[in-house]
């Protein structure tokens, strides 16, 4: 009555137009849309805000908290808390900071843990019970109920309902609280939204009639919040079905696009074919070749069977050619680096070889060529080639013999120092590979720092070996017979490629099979003695035997 009074004084001296009304107080007139309905006499529509028909409803806590942050610039850090119930020693309102914990309001108002039946957050009809007094005071903490075991006693077993409806009398929404148990019950969602659940403010006068002591908000809470859940999921089965549709719609467009694409490329594929053929139609035939075809078949088809065959000749032998220029390649390549001597002669008996390929390759051919009337430009080409690639030949057979009289001519000090100055030259190139791939954080990083300590350690038994031979060496010219002696070599090998070049492929077969079988008894010795002295390089010479006798097995298998 006190504040009704203060509030008609404060209207009486405004100039704004206000009225102040006041009615009795009935739970739970207090309401918003109820108390609309109060004063207005209008009904705010189902699933409307009271914005929505002009109005707006603001309580003293609200109204003050607008005042102070409008007009004197304060945050809300503070509100008016009633603590009551028959468990305090202390029942008043506060004003308490937000962020308070209950525990030590409750510290103050002299709590009795003993007498408390529970603790209420809210009002006896709308509140929360407290399972932690820890919690804190928040902005919309308008009540702390602390009931004592008389005014709040513990509820009474539940009963079936006996469809009284005396729910639907207490009702102050105008609602059906019974059938919206039962439909909450059975969660038929369509049926509680038809019956407008969402209307319910909740405020318990069904469950405080009801003589069966069902908890009939609790069911209502609940399946608000199963609704709520269950439109944000068919909300997003309705975005996720959108992009679904988009996605379909993009991919049948690119469909769409690719398959105009394709039908214009057969399109210009036709009209090319048409032109092609209408080209070929306009030009008289070959009358003479159709003519001699016609007439002997049999000698048209052998010549394509010799044009074909000479092809295939003339491709091996460029082959040849190429494999030959390529080691001629890395022979120079190697005479440039300075590169120790037994790499030289590897790379020139290897040239050795491909010239031998290409001896045979060009015999063959002219075996076949021969055998036409006109060899004609291309054989003239072939004779060229020939000249050319003899002289290369020649000139890497006189290259591998002057090295070889070089390598007799010095002596072991000398290969020595050759050799040593060869592998620092490799040590020195290794290094600075590890050390780019090791700045660009390449994959290859291990493998080069593998590399460079196997060449450091030849460098060191290169050095060591020097140091061993240094004072037992005694410098002397090559005398005439050493230089008659590589002159010999050098015969022999020539020789060697000679007879080789002369044999039948039986032969060749033969003398291979019987190299092998050398150089797999010299493995097998190594290995033999690398075993006897424990040597660390004994899975490398297991590994050469197992692979020079899967090579002399494949050998001896394969048909003359």
């Amino acid at each position: 009555p006190e504040a009704a009074e203060a509030l008609r004084n404060a209207a009486a001296k405004s100039t704004l137009n206000m009225e102040v009304v006041t009615f009795p107080t009935k739970y739970p007139s207090g309401g918003e849309k109820q108390l609309i309905q109060i004063l207005t006499g209008k009904e705010v529509a189902s699933g409307k805000l009271p914005a929505d028909s002009g109005i707006v409803v603001q309580n003293v806590g609200t109204a003050q908290a607008i005042y102070r942050a409008v007009c004197l610039d304060e945050p809300l850090i503070s509100r008016i808390t009633t603590v009551v119930g028959e468990s305090l020693g202390i029942q008043r309102n506060i004003h308490a900071l937000i962020g308070t914990p209950i525990e030590h309001i409750l510290r103050v108002h002299n709590f009795d843990e003993k007498k408390c039946s529970r603790l209420i957050i809210g009002g006896p009809m709308m509140g929360f019970a407290m399972e932690n007094s820890a919690i804190p005071i928040i902005k919309s903490t308008n009540c702390v109920l602390v009931p004592s075991v008389k005014e709040l006693p513990p509820p009474e077993p539940v009963q079936a309902c006996i469809r009284c409806g005396i729910c639907a009398e207490a009702c102050p929404a105008s609602l059906l609280p019974q059938q919206l148990y039962w439909y909450s019950r059975a969660e038929d969602f369509d049926r509680l939204r038809s019956h407008n659940l969402l209307d319910c403010i909740e405020c318990g006068a069904c469950s405080y009639v009801c003589p069966s002591n069902i908890p009939l908000v609790q069911y209502y809470r609940a399946s608000k919040g199963a609704i709520r859940l269950h439109d944000e999921e068919k909300r997003k089965a309705e975005h996720a079905r959108q992009r679904f549709e988009f996605r379909k719609q993009r991919i049948e467009k690119a469909e769409a696009e690719k398959e105009a694409k394709r039908a214009a490329r057969k399109k210009a594929a036709e009209e090319a074919k048409a032109k092609l053929a209408e080209d070929k139609a306009k030009k008289p035939p070959a009358k003479t070749t159709k003519a001699d075809a016609s007439l002997n078949p049999a000698a048209s088809k052998n010549e394509n069977d010799d044009s074909k065959t000479i092809a295939k000749l003339e491709r091996a032998l460029s082959s040849a050619e190429s494999r030959m220029e390529r080691a001629q390649k890395a022979l120079d390549s190697a005479k440039e680096t300075g590169d120790d001597v037994t790499r030289i002669e590897t790379l020139g008996a290897r040239l050795k070889d491909a010239e031998q390929k290409v001896q045979d390759a060009r015999r063959r051919l002219e075996e076949s060529t021969s055998k036409l009337p006109q060899p004609g430009k291309g054989a003239k080409t072939r004779e060229a080639n020939h000249s050319s690639h003899k002289n290369v030949a020649n000139r890497a057979e006189n290259d591998v013999s002057e090295l070889a009289k070089t390598k007799v001519a010095m002596s072991p000090t000398e290969i020595l120092n050759k050799s040593i100055a060869t592998i620092e030259k490799r040590l020195n190139s290794a290094k600075q590979k590890l050390s780019e791939a090791e700045v660009e954080g390449a994959t290859t990083v291990d493998a080069l720092r593998t590399g460079v300590s196997k060449l450091e350690e030849k460098l060191a038994t290169a050095k060591k070996e020097l140091e061993q031979n240094a004072p037992q060496e005694k410098v002397h010219p090559a005398t005439s017979e050493e230089k008659s002696a590589a002159e010999l070599a050098i015969e022999k090998a020539q020789q060697r490629s000679v007879a080789l070049a002369a044999m039948s492929d039986k032969e060749k077969a033969e003398a291979q099979r019987a190299s092998l079988q050398k150089r797999l008894d010299k493995a097998r010795t190594r290995l033999q003695k690398a075993e006897a002295d424990g040597d660390d390089n004994i899975d490398a010479f297991r590994a050469g035997v197992v692979k020079l006798e899967a090579k002399l097995n494949d050998l001896t298998q394969k048909p003359e």
